[in-house]
């Protein structure tokens, strides 16, 4: 969780941010809600080759209507090449 705004949040993991820590940025970056002073939540999209490994990166945002917090959550995907199978 962060005490920092949804918006606040968002802006840190920018497209050069992540560009300079080795991440493919999605087309929009980050998309969402967050410019809505009401609602509160977005989604970050990023992949990158690590070696022979293509590697995805979901990073979603969310304001808890209660404590007022940002939460943060991360989920790194792996994404392995499609391999033939027998028909």
């Amino acid at each position: 969780t962060s005490d920092r705004s949804p918006q606040d949040v968002q802006a840190f993991y920018s497209k050069d941010r992540m560009k300079a820590a080795g991440w493919t940025p999605s087309d929009k970056g980050c998309v969402g809600d967050t410019e809505d002073k009401d609602t509160h939540g977005a989604v970050c999209l990023y992949k990158r080759k690590d070696g022979k490994q293509e590697e995805g990166l979901a990073i979603v945002l969310a304001q808890n209507e209660k404590t007022k917090k940002t939460e943060i959550f991360y989920a790194r995907i792996e994404l392995p090449e499609p391999t033939p199978s027998p028909r």
